[in-house]
């Protein structure tokens, strides 16, 4: 698989720092309480956890450190285990894009995921949007889960490795993933730990979220950064806050590629069977492009695209007083975008 045109090819940080000392205080703390259940008489594995009980009643030290260390021990076992699997999940997945931004991500995804299903890789795509969906290789759509406004709980992370792993199991060449995370903590969190991008990708900045990712544009750029892969390449659109993009990417050692709305026609956007904006076309493009792939199969695949459910609509009615129309526009909240649309 070709790797980014823009992308140097580094050797990646490890996934996590000093993971085999875990490894081994784990297995030294499974040795010494198994050696400390053959001192008491417990024998076969049927029996072993019948010396807990035993063990609770005890009021000693040791005993009460045998207790601590072996649940500590089980912890750390099980969290080692589910991180590797998720690392081999994560390096059998060759392309992995990640997409952030405040506006247009889930539409962007879509559109990706459509250029790279249409020169024949096998894609898994997951949006967040107005109703969470997982767009599986076969090109089904899956409901994640329940539309947030309908007041269902909120969805969590964890998504980002479910879908890592649904990749891995059905095979997927490539992984688009909207990033659904909010807090500059989780963010950092998402790409460093679930995804570890291969591509980034930050749609624009605006007044959005402020409250959390603020106070103001500087701030929100640089917090929505935090996504930005490590020794790779990131695509934007946006141009006011490009400045701080590349700030951000610099100290990653990442390069900043952007994509040109103005090279999207309006003869392209109108014949989209939806309403489409040229920034999302335009990073779709830039990452085909990148990836190596042929430009025509890539814009055939995004005009049979599916959109989302929030995707902005218009309707034309008639009414007493003449013809009129109904802009569906509900996933726009805030200023910037409603002005665009």
């Amino acid at each position: 698989m070709n790797r980014p045109a823009d992308s140097p090819a580094k050797k990646r940080p490890p996934l996590a720092s000093k993971s085999e000392w875990s490894v081994l205080v784990a297995i030294g703390l499974i040795v010494a309480t198994l050696f400390l259940l053959e001192l008491i008489g417990v024998s076969g594995q049927s029996q072993a956890f019948l010396v807990l009980p035993r063990l609770a009643l005890l009021t000693d030290p040791i005993s009460f450190s045998i207790v601590i260390g072996a649940f500590w021990a089980f912890l750390t076992l099980i969290g080692y285990r589910e991180w590797k699997n998720h690392r081999t999940n994560l390096e059998s997945i060759p392309i992995r894009i990640h997409v952030n931004g405040s506006r247009g991500k889930t539409g962007t995804c879509r559109l990706i995921g459509a250029a790279l299903r249409a020169n024949g890789l096998k894609v898994i795509t997951k949006t967040t949007g107005k109703m969470p969906t997982m767009i599986d290789v076969s090109g089904r759509e899956l409901q994640i889960r329940e539309s947030e406004s309908d007041g269902f709980p909120e969805g969590n992370i964890r998504e980002q490795k479910n879908a890592v792993a649904l990749a891995a199991k059905q095979g997927a060449q490539a992984l688009v993933v909207e990033c659904m995370a909010l807090t500059p903590e989780v963010q950092k969190v998402s790409e460093e730990k679930f995804i570890r991008a291969t591509v980034g990708v930050i749609t624009n900045i605006r007044h959005d979220h402020l409250d959390v990712i603020g106070p103001d544009l500087v701030s929100a750029a640089r917090n929505l950064c935090l996504m930005i892969p490590r020794n790779q390449v990131v695509v934007t659109c946006e141009e006011n806050l490009l400045w701080k993009v590349k700030q951000e990417a610099e100290k990653r050692g990442t390069s900043v590629v952007t994509a040109d709305p103005k090279s999207v026609t309006d003869e392209l956007i109108d014949s989209f069977p939806y309403i489409t904006f040229k920034e999302n076309v335009a990073i779709a493009l830039k990452v085909s492009q990148l990836l190596g792939l042929d430009r025509e199969k890539s814009l055939r695949g995004m005009l049979q695209s599916i959109p989302d459910y929030g995707t902005v609509r218009l309707f034309n009615r008639v009414g007493r007083q003449g013809p009129y129309v109904v802009v569906s526009a509900f996933g726009v909240n805030d200023v910037d975008s409603l002005t665009t649309v």
